[in-house]
């Protein structure tokens, strides 16, 4: 991180600077200045395309202080900070932009940063930042589906119906703009359906939303005779709304209804997951507690439970109803269940009863994910000896993800620093770097190795390569704590 911090701390020094000089905004540019600009601006996309990223906002930091009112290398340098999730930074860059008055390119930064928000689950900046791209282009449908994505979030289905009229061209937004102003109708059938009336679905671009599609109009079928049922009908089509990824929609539309349901545990069950899905655990584990006490032998229910104990912190409630569920599962589900309940126990330090669990999964048959999460286990508890075993019963296939790929070496490297066998590291990470494809986790590990042989100057350049060529947070917290060591 230290070389991609030095060149933004430049970025904003000196285009900051550029916003208060008269002869930048407002000379004519030479030809030879704007060669030399596109020039950089080429430049900077291809080293952004080679994953040098600090070299890459270098050149469009050059590109800035020759013209200083063009939007490419303030976009470029938006994309890459929007990459590496420094996205306060790249809201500064968007707001230069914005003052040099290049308001359709600032518009669509915030909107691409809005994105990122939104994406991690940060509601509050997803609004802010959208609210911001609008304010430049009123137009921009990006920023207009954020807003109605996030207020219907909320519940707050008033809000959301503000911004969905969009003039787009993009069948995507187009149509999930459709689609969330049919959520917007509750549980009134016909309006829900003279909302959806006009979708087409005939592209596999929208192969999601097609799904949500899908969900809706199927319910809307099936519960079309029943309109008089207001609890059935409510239930069916808040399984929907959650589906969809909108709990509060489900909850708002439950919730209400909670005391008439009686021995309806199909509607219990429902707001139990709302409630767990929009984040609201106690409320989840109460509802669900109801509902296993109308139907005890419904595996799914215990299922759910168990993840609202989870994400309360109640440990061993949620082990208890894991296990409950895994008892009264299918064949079919057990392994799935089994599986989440590994990473609970794994998480929560109690590796005895997760390594019980892998042994209950191994007598059904071996499989790779198997194999790694004995070596993710025994690693933890540094049982080296057991990690060796484990990884004795791979190898590196064509079948493996390039995610397991990657496991299994990572795991084979902590062994072999775990032992303190430098020349097995050495011959691993030769192996490890032949894979296709740039991998953060390989310059760690160089970084680590050549910490143990004590050439410090080698390990930080490629600590520092871990950390740039990272984009998905990976290995920067680990790469940090060794360049903080050394």
């Amino acid at each position: 991180m230290a070389k991609i911090k030095t060149v933004i701390m430049s970025i904003m020094a000196i285009v900051i600077v550029t916003l208060s000089s008269a002869l930048l905004s407002g000379c004519t540019k030479s030809e030879q200045t704007v060669e030399k600009y596109d020039t950089l601006i080429s430049s900077a996309q291809s080293q952004y395309d080679a994953k040098q990223y600090a070299d890459s906002l270098k050149l469009y930091l050059d590109a800035t202080s020759q013209i200083s009112d063009r939007p490419e290398a303030y976009l470029g340098i938006v994309k890459i900070l929007i990459d590496k999730n420094l996205l306060q930074k790249a809201e500064e860059i968007a707001d230069i932009a914005s003052n040099k008055g290049l308001n359709t390119e600032s518009s669509q930064m915030y909107a691409d940063i809005s994105k990122s928000y939104f994406s991690q689950g940060s509601n509050e900046q997803t609004i802010n930042l959208a609210s911001k791209s609008l304010k430049n282009n009123s137009e921009n449908d990006d920023a207009k589906i954020l807003l109605a994505r996030s207020y219907m979030l909320q519940g707050d289905t008033q809000k959301a119906k503000d911004y969905l009229d969009v003039s787009t061209t993009d069948k995507n937004i187009w149509f999930e703009a459709r689609l969330l102003d049919s959520y917007t109708k509750g549980i009134n059938l016909s309006d829900i359906a003279e909302a959806i009336s006009s979708v087409t679905v005939d592209s596999t671009d929208v192969s999601k939303l097609q799904t949500q599609y899908n969900n809706l109009t199927q319910t809307l079928d099936r519960v079309k005779n029943y309109q008089e049922d207001n609890l059935f009908v409510s239930t069916a089509i808040s399984g929907v709304y959650i589906n969809a990824g909108y709990p509060k929609l489900a909850v708002d539309i439950l919730q209400p209804l909670r005391d008439s349901m009686g021995e309806y545990w199909d509607g219990l069950f429902f707001l139990g997951k709302a409630y767990l899905d929009y984040g609201d655990y106690n409320k989840a584990i109460d509802v669900l507690n109801e509902a296993t006490s109308l139907n005890p032998s419904s595996d799914e229910l215990y299922l759910h439970l168990a993840r609202a104990y989870y994400m309360s912190d109640q440990t061993e409630s949620a082990i208890q109803n894991y296990e409950k569920a895994i008892s009264l599962a299918s064949e079919d589900l057990k392994l799935s269940y089994r599986k989440e309940l590994f990473d609970a126990l794994y998480t929560a330090n109690q590796g005895t009863k997760a390594i019980s669990v892998l042994d209950s999964i191994a007598q059904t048959g071996d499989s790779v994910w198997l194999k790694l999460s004995y070596c993710k286990q025994y690693l933890k508890d540094k049982n080296y000896q057991k990690l060796k075993d484990n990884l004795d019963g791979l190898t590196v296939q064509t079948s493996m993800t390039d995610e397991e790929k990657s496991q299994y070496y990572n795991y084979y490297l902590e062994y072999a620093f775990g032992i303190n066998n430098i020349d097995l590291a050495q011959s691993l990470l030769e192996s490890y770097a032949s894979l296709d494809g740039p991998k953060p986790w390989v310059q760690y590990y160089y970084g680590k190795y050549y910490l143990a042989k004590g050439d410090t100057q080698t390990a930080t350049t490629y600590l520092e390569d871990a950390i740039e060529f990272d984009l998905q947070g990976e290995v920067t917290d680990n790469a940090n704590k060794l360049l903080a060591i050394n």
